[in-house]
């Protein structure tokens, strides 16, 4: 159970999903809201993820990250599917 002093990671801070979420979650008196940039972590390194959650001991992951293609993503499915699938893993992975 959450509570307002929970340590919550909301991934995709940067976009319009991650930082609406991290605006309802403000307003609705959450404390420790933890955010990283892709130029301090890849989500995709299993590593670099377990260390992030020790560090910071997460108790929660909200996941509004993506991999931003354009027009041309038609062409790459394989890669975007691979890229999600990595970041899901990881956070599965290292939550409990």
């Amino acid at each position: 159970m959450l509570t307002k002093n929970s340590n919550i990671f909301v991934t995709g801070h940067k976009g319009l999903v991650g930082s609406a979420l991290i605006r309802r979650l403000t307003n609705h008196g959450y404390k420790n809201i933890n955010t990283i940039t892709r130029n301090k972590i890849d989500l995709r390194d299993q590593r670099e993820v377990f260390n992030f959650f020790q560090k910071k001991k997460i108790d929660a992951v909200i996941n509004a990250a993506g991999q931003v293609g354009g027009i041309f993503a038609i062409f790459f499915v394989s890669d975007f599917i691979y890229f999600i699938l990595l970041f899901l893993i990881s956070f599965f992975f290292f939550s409990f």
